[in-house]
């Protein structure tokens, strides 16, 4: 019986350990960007993988830009105007690819560049809006433009 005990709190402290940073928001400026690419947190005298969300904030408190990392790799990033609109989103997998959204905007809410990445290559419909106003759209297949 002895043994299981042991076995148990020796499960409970890694889970306790792996889980401890899990839903905490830290500011950007916590966190630690190696070599690697890989955010870290110094906490208890070491550097160890950070999972959760980061912030940035403008100089009047509000909102910069937002990260939610996992195990050290940034998975989404959000930047936003100094009025709170979303003005860029990322979305990343876990070999640190483009995958997902790509959202682009100016301080209007406008939207500038606006698609889809998977595995890190531009996948079908793009919505561009040029610098003298005009929209293009491009349509992507595993990264390369076709005409339709």
């Amino acid at each position: 019986m002895k043994k299981y005990n042991y076995i148990l709190i020796f499960l409970f402290t890694i889970a306790n350990n792996s889980f401890s940073q899990i839903g905490k928001e830290v500011n950007m400026n916590d966190l630690a960007k190696k070599s690697d690419g890989m955010f870290y947190l110094y906490q208890n005298s070491k550097f160890t993988l950070y999972t959760g969300t980061a912030y940035r904030l403008y100089p009047n408190g509000n909102k910069w830009s937002v990260w939610e990392i996992k195990n050290g790799i940034s998975i989404r990033f959000l930047m936003y105007s100094n009025s709170g609109k979303i003005i860029q989103e990322e979305n990343f997998n876990l070999k640190k690819q483009y995958s997902g959204k790509y959202f682009s905007g100016n301080e209007k809410g406008d939207t500038l560049n606006l698609g889809v990445y998977k595995k890190g290559i531009k996948e079908g419909k793009w919505i561009i809006i040029n610098p003298d106003s005009t929209k293009s759209i491009i349509y992507y297949k595993k990264g390369v433009p076709i005409i339709k």
